[in-house]
């Protein structure tokens, strides 16, 4: 997988869990 399409597919996790829950969304951006 590309660079970008990870990047793309972050993104959308954020959003996704950002609906669930704001730890999520924090969980994912330290993995960046």
């Amino acid at each position: 997988m590309t660079v970008v399409a990870m990047g793309v597919e972050r993104s959308v996790n954020i959003d996704v869990a950002g609906q669930q829950g704001r730890s999520d969304s924090l969980s994912d951006i330290d993995l960046m």
